[in-house]
């Protein structure tokens, strides 16, 4: 489902590639930032029409990572990962990829690759299943923003 248009788009990525270097480092060719402080009003339209969308006004942030921009180059991937449950509600992710690389760069979750599009965004349940990445192939960087929650179980 697009969540993003292309204006947005183009928006995020400037920022992103402009300001990448600044953003905390999480592995092989993978930076991070949580979104706080000065960040593209873009983002916070965005999440705001995704809570709308998925009926998310009631539905606690995840307290630790709470949400991010990703940004992984080439030769980057997410490692195989599951995330603690909390409360017993699990660490979900709403993830919307801005960028995709020319090759790979595609979510595998359950060890199955799931379809995605730029503009578009998944549902990721990291408690329940395994998660990670296609390795990063290319010159674009994988762009994602990851908006977390804790939610009941699937």
């Amino acid at each position: 489902m697009e969540v993003i248009t292309e204006a947005e788009q183009k928006t995020i990525i400037e920022w992103a590639n402009k300001n990448y270097t600044t953003f905390t480092k999480n592995g092989e060719y993978r930076q991070y930032k949580i979104l706080t402080g000065v960040i593209p009003i873009a983002i916070t339209m965005i999440k705001e029409r995704l809570i709308n969308k998925e009926n998310l006004r009631q539905v606690r942030q995840e307290p630790e990572l709470k949400d991010y921009i990703s940004y992984i180059q080439p030769g980057g991937q997410v490692e195989p990962h599951t995330n603690q449950a909390k409360d017993g509600l699990c660490h979900t992710r709403f993830e919307v990829y801005v960028q995709l690389p020319e090759q790979g760069g595609l979510p595998i979750i359950d060890n199955k690759v799931t379809p995605v599009n730029e503009r578009e965004y998944i549902r990721s349940d990291s408690t329940t299943y395994t998660v990670s990445s296609q390795v990063i192939k290319g010159t674009k960087a994988r762009i994602l923003l990851s908006f977390g929650f804790l939610m009941p179980p699937l």
